[in-house]
This record gives C-alpha cells, structure tokens and sequence, in this order.
C-alpha cells in the first residue's frame, strides 16, 4: 500500500478514524474493541519486533474498556493501576472482561482482567471522574531543548538497515526526540549512566479535532511504556540492543491529571526512584504547554550480563 493513502476507517466508540501512517492506524485498531457478552470485550492483537503483547498495548485498551462500560459520556479516566500477570502472546486470543465495581456521584470505579487461553495475564483498576472543571496547582514544567532541534526516532528508524528499526518505524506510533543530555538508547548505550532520561513525544498524525479525551489519555499510557525503563538502562550503561538483556514490566500506574492532546509535543522526565534485587523504579512526569498532565510510575525487573 503507498503511504499517501488512507488505511481502512477505524471505528471506536462512536467515531470513525481515517489515517495515513501504518504505526497510527495500527495503533488505533488495537483500541477498536469489539463488545461480547457479559462486558466483555474482544481485542486485536497484532504483532510486534517481540513474540509477546506490547504492555503499553495492554493499558490503551484497559483505558478503552472502562469507558465502553459507561453510560456517562461525561466521566473521564484519572487514574489507572496495572499489573502485568502474565506474558502474553500475538499468537491467541485476547479477551477483556470488565468488573463493574462503583458508580458513585462523581466517580466510578472499574477493575478489568486481560484472558488469553483462559488464564489472566494482566488485571487494572481504573478510576473516572465527572469533570469538575477546576484547575487550582501543577508542577513546573522541566528546561529542555525544543522538540525541532532534537533528533527523531522515525528518520533514525528509517535511516537504519538493522531490521529492528525498521519494524520500530513501522509500528511505533509516536515520534520520540530525546534531549541532547539524554539520547537515544534505541542502539547506542549511554556512556554518562545518568539515572534520568527526558524527552518529547507526539502522535505522528493528526487526529480530528473532536476526538474524544479518553483516547488521547488511552494513546499516552499506551506511548510511554516503551520507555519508562530507560533510566534502568542508563544506570548500567546498556542499550536496547544489548545482546544479553532481559527485561520486563510489572507495574505500571498511571494519573492523568489535565486534559491533553497526543497530536502535539508532549514533554517527559523520567527518573529512576529505587534499583534492588534486579527490579528498577521508576516515575515519569509529563507537560503540555507548560502545564503537568500527567504522571506515571512504573516498576520492572531486568536482567543482564556484560558481554
């Protein structure tokens, strides 16, 4: 297919999505989940540079869920506390069911298990909240270069023969510019083993205008867990590409605390909080237009020998 048409509308909620990029369009049918009985759903699966599910996969689709099991269009999600149970894998089936736990005035609350193969692979306990229209305190937004003076994933990707990259370039939806103190560790290590990584991040395409806010919060967890670990790596000086490197989600938390928009830059400070018995800690803070949107942590487990 030629880039310069438009993929298969994509049909989520009550809004279809047309777009050009394979990693978007991809992206977005993983969220078109497709309802069963019981507030079940069925999701997409589809396959990565890895034989197992993509976590940030997992968090997008749990963001989706819990909004498909509303009656109230006015409810957002604000927090999101997730386990990863289970390796999952793009070979079977997967399934979501939702508990409707409480609909209270203002919150609802809804805890959703991801099945494959009748085994649980991952459970999240979602939070919404009726929009209160109050805005009273935010941190500070972190002194970085601008995003148009930074290098991008997508030319890095594209410039590569290595066939990682070029699977990461056609399936990662967002364009990744790290700051100059912290670059890229997508092939090359970090020789300062520095403990904190920033950099900015947006959608690769535009989405119409009247998108609904619960997909660009489902698009942000589903972004970021791609490099909530980079501080792991920094730490011991190892690359993605390290030949003997395990690692692996175990936690992940998300709190959306403002309305955001994933079609523009986006900036995020991670740092690493605690490293012991081979599981790393981390907390990432994220700005739009200088005001704080969003806040995640994320505990892992990696392992690795130098060569």
């Amino acid at each position: 297919m030629c880039h310069s048409d438009y993929y298969p509308p994509v049909s989520i909620g009550n809004m279809n999505y047309t777009v050009r990029t394979p990693a978007v369009f991809h992206a977005l049918s993983s969220l078109c989940l497709i309802p069963g009985d019981d507030n079940t759903f069925q999701a997409p699966v589809f396959p990565t540079f890895m034989p197992r599910i993509y976590g940030g996969q997992l968090l997008g689709q749990a963001t989706v869920c819990s909004l498909l099991s509303l009656d109230d269009p006015n409810r957002l999600p604000h927090s999101l506390s997730a386990s990863f149970l289970r390796p999952g894998t793009v070979e079977q089936p997967l399934y979501f069911h939702v508990n409707d736990t409480v609909d209270g005035r203002s919150f609802s609350q809804r805890v959703i298990s991801g099945n494959q193969n009748n085994h649980d692979i991952f459970l999240a306990r979602v939070s919404l909240q009726k929009n209160e229209n109050i805005d009273m305190s935010s941190l500070s937004a972190p002194s970085v270069e601008k995003p148009e003076n930074l290098p991008s994933s997508i030319d890095l990707f594209s410039s590569s023969q290595h066939p990682l990259a070029q699977t990461l370039h056609d399936i990662n939806f967002a364009d990744i510019r790290h700051s100059h103190s912290t670059p890229a560790l997508y092939i090359n290590a970090d020789t300062q083993k520095k403990t904190f990584t920033t950099l900015w991040l947006r959608l690769r395409e535009e989405l119409p205008q009247q998108t609904p806010q619960f997909i660009h919060r489902a698009l942000l967890a589903y972004a970021a867990d791609q490099f909530m670990l980079e501080p792991a790596l920094r730490l011991h000086g190892l690359s993605w590409m390290h030949p003997h490197l395990s690692i692996a989600s175990l936690d992940h938390n998300v709190w959306w605390h403002r309305n955001l928009d994933i079609t523009q830059w986006i900036v995020a400070h991670i740092e690493l909080m605690s490293a012991s018995d081979n599981r790393y800690l981390t907390r990432a803070t994220f700005f739009q237009d200088d005001a704080h949107i969003a806040t995640m942590t994320q505990e892992g487990v990696m392992r690795f020998t130098y060569d």
